[in-house]
């Protein structure tokens, strides 16, 4: 008898403990869903700081959930049918992809104060014509981030990271297959053509060659090899060198001759997403003007509206930059994946073993 009553307490204690775990789970995932969004971007695209002030100011709870990449976020939206969340930031290829995936509803643009102020020159791309599904966010332009003691009076070209006749000194390359095969099309065909067989290995060739060269590939230091003064030129971001031209004089940025790579981040809204007013509060939010200069201040990426290019602190060169783009006298392209997922990783896979 008393061996059945402790039995009997043991099962009861443990459907309760199952029982209180599920029921104050469910609880706890509804009490945060009612009032709260769930935001999944990249680490540096929204201050965590911006967020805990949306949170004091309207009582709204914002969850930030990071990924490495924009192909993280495809697979991701692509397991949960788009269902996970209720904002993401993909990059414009990426926008494309979901566009053409189904995975975003269209924004209400009626919902945005800040809709005429937005550049025209980063509206209406390739990857969403009439911006239905996407609102430009931030800019990033890639360059060359140079020492000027060692190139004291530069004319940027992509020879100086291709050609190997003209480098006796290292450099970053970005760590990227999808950017590195796009600039070594750009370099070779003065486009971004579908590639064929003969193309593809010149492309191979043509990273390979480089290595020699190479201090290391990277996304996110090249601004650390500069600074040591590891590497008297690297392939970088504006946002990258923006940052770095503040704490040392001797970092320029130029962008070369015959055009580059922009990329725009994009505000967009998941197809289930039920909290249109709870997201279009917290988008408003990012465009205010205290906060726009935060980000800048921040995380160095371009700003996608007018009215805050005159409040920004640029750095001289990304303020040429920026005047250069605005006025659009310079050839501005976009990555795109040229070759299929598993055939670009191999060949990324080549290039990089020695």
């Amino acid at each position: 008898m008393r061996r059945f009553f402790i039995r009997c307490s043991l099962s009861l204690f443990w459907i309760f403990i199952i029982f209180s775990v599920v029921f104050l789970s469910q609880y706890e995932w509804e009490k945060h869903t009612e009032n709260s969004l769930r935001i999944f971007c990249f680490g540096d695209s929204i201050d965590p700081t911006v967020a805990a002030d949306f949170e004091r100011s309207t009582g709204i709870k914002v969850y930030l959930n990071y990924y490495a990449s924009n192909e993280e976020l495809i697979t991701k939206m692509r397991a949960t049918k788009g269902g996970d969340y209720d904002l993401i930031i993909p990059s414009d290829y990426a926008a494309k992809q979901l566009i053409n995936m189904q995975l975003l509803q269209p924004i209400d643009k009626s919902n945005l104060a800040f809709w005429s102020d937005l550049n025209p020159v980063f509206l209406n791309q390739f990857y969403d014509p009439n911006n239905i599904y996407s609102i430009p966010f931030e800019v990033e332009i890639f360059g060359l981030g140079y020492d000027r003691q060692y190139f004291p009076s530069i004319e940027a070209n992509w020879d100086q990271i291709f050609n190997a006749e003209q480098i006796d000194y290292k450099i970053t390359m970005l760590n990227d297959p999808i950017e590195a095969i796009a600039l070594s099309s750009l370099y070779l065909y003065q486009k971004l053509p579908q590639l064929n067989e003969s193309q593809i290995q010149q492309i191979k060739e043509l990273l390979t060659q480089q290595r020699s060269h190479i201090a290391a590939y990277t996304d996110t230091r090249s601004d650390y090899f500069l600074a040591t003064r590891n590497c008297p030129l690297v392939v970088t971001t504006s946002s990258y060198m923006n940052r770095a031209m503040r704490k040392f004089p001797f970092i320029g940025f130029a962008v070369p001759k015959g055009g580059t790579f922009v990329s725009i981040e994009n505000l967009c809204i998941p197809k289930n997403s039920e909290k249109q007013e709870l997201v279009y509060l917290f988008i408003n939010q990012l465009f205010k003007r205290d906060v726009i200069i935060h980000h800048f201040e921040k995380n160095g990426f371009i700003p996608s509206t007018i009215s805050s290019l005159d409040i920004l602190p640029f750095e001289k060169g990304i303020e040429e930059l920026v005047e250069t783009i605005n006025k659009q006298e310079m050839n501005l392209y976009f990555f795109e994946p040229q070759l299929p997922h598993v055939e670009m990783q191999d060949l990324w896979i080549d290039v990089k073993t020695p």
